[in-house]
């Protein structure tokens, strides 16, 4: 069975790139950027908190401090 590649499009404060695995650097001039929920789910393999690179609270729902909290509905 082949096993599946997931990648994700971030985006630091300077310039775009593609990561694939469980990279979620942007870069040291800034953060990553995640576009949404999939993307986080699609790096990380699971939710972010408030002092993960790449959260902002338009990803959270309910304020908890935790975004992406279940997988996304592929």
């Amino acid at each position: 069975m082949a096993k599946k590649s997931h990648e994700a499009i971030l985006t630091n404060t300077e310039e775009s790139s593609t990561y694939s695995g469980n990279s979620a650097s942007g870069g040291s001039a800034g953060g990553a950027y995640y576009k949404n929920c999939k993307a986080v789910w699609d790096v990380l393999g699971h939710g972010i908190t408030r002092n993960d690179l790449g959260y902002r609270s338009k990803l959270e729902a309910d304020g908890d401090g935790y975004a992406c909290e279940y997988p996304p509905n592929y």
